[in-house]
């Protein structure tokens, strides 16, 4: 891992919810699923913070990761409808 994608790890693991908002989405758009990169993002699925959420599904719906299954699979049981319809879809292919 070099340093520019540990300084984009290390925002996404920080407390500043933009910061990470804004490293998910250059990790998805580089369709990163380096472990660290994807451990990070699941963390982030499971925020409480809408937004951050938001973004954090969007890079498993971008990034095919080994994951996925183990982080989606959780929001089945959730109350937000749409979220859980993005659960599905992500599921699907497996």
């Amino acid at each position: 891992m070099d340093a520019t994608l540990k300084g984009l790890v290390g925002l996404l693991e920080g407390s500043d919810v933009e910061a990470r908002c804004a490293a998910l989405v250059v990790l998805s758009r580089l369709g990163l699923a380096d472990e660290r990169v994807a451990r990070a993002a699941a963390k982030a699925v499971a925020s409480p913070n809408i937004l951050l959420r938001d973004f954090a599904l969007g890079y498993f719906e971008q990034v095919k990761s080994p994951l996925t299954v183990e982080v989606v699979l959780p929001l089945l049981d959730g109350e937000d409808e749409p979220v859980r319809a993005r659960a599905v879809a992500l599921l699907a292919p497996h």
